[in-house]
């Protein structure tokens, strides 16, 4: 899978001359907002990011609904180094498949219900150094975020290392308030680091 992406990319820079226009979905789940934001046409690259194996085959379901639209899937935790890490899932959710589940310890004032007793490895991604890696700054590139507390890292790191400079736009849900180890202070801060940096749309 990674290499076929790599191989993927590489082609797209050959023939695209000028900006490219690129959607990216961290914690696609079963892609529903990815498939919107296809049919919208705002975008004509898609990338999607979700770490639980059980969701890999809803990218297919979208594929064959756009056929001929560049979709790369990543089953990958979005997050601020490569390599492994513990994953909780969510015993309880709403519409969104195991929706709640995390990387973040503290998880715990939501509805989810997470199980801290039983995580799952999942692979995970440098997003800042795949950022810099696969794209450059005249692109067009816009994020989706929603990762349940690991936003705040993730863009923390971000905004450290320049690449959240790449972004033209980041539509993102916040979960300070759902995990007892993230603070209003931080979600300020990190908020007031963004502003000027990148238009900001808070998603629910």
């Amino acid at each position: 899978m990674r290499d076929s992406v790599v191989r993927a990319l590489a082609s797209l820079r050959r023939w695209a001359g000028g900006r490219r226009k690129v959607f990216v979905d961290c914690g696609s789940n079963t892609c529903k907002v990815l498939a919107e934001r296809i049919e919208r046409g705002l975008e004509t690259e898609f990338f999607a990011f979700e770490p639980q194996p059980e969701l890999v085959g809803c990218v297919e379901e979208v594929r064959r609904r756009y056929p001929g639209v560049p979709i790369h899937f990543l089953n990958r935790a979005v997050w601020v180094h490569d390599g492994t890490m513990d994953f909780y899932l969510a015993t309880e959710w709403g519409p969104n498949h195991r929706g709640g589940s995390t990387l973040l310890a503290g998880h715990v004032r939501n509805a989810s219900k997470v199980d801290y007793s039983r995580p799952v490895t999942v692979d995970c991604i440098d997003l800042s150094r795949w950022i810099r890696r696969n794209f450059n700054r005249r692109d067009h590139l816009v994020v989706k975020m929603d990762i349940e507390g690991a936003e705040y890292p993730v863009l923390e790191k971000m905004v450290v290392d320049g690449t959240i400079d790449y972004l033209d736009e980041l539509i993102v849900e916040f979960h300070w308030q759902m995990n007892e180890n993230l603070s209003r202070e931080r979600h300020e801060a990190l908020r007031a680091a963004l502003d000027g940096r990148v238009l900001v749309s808070e998603w629910h």
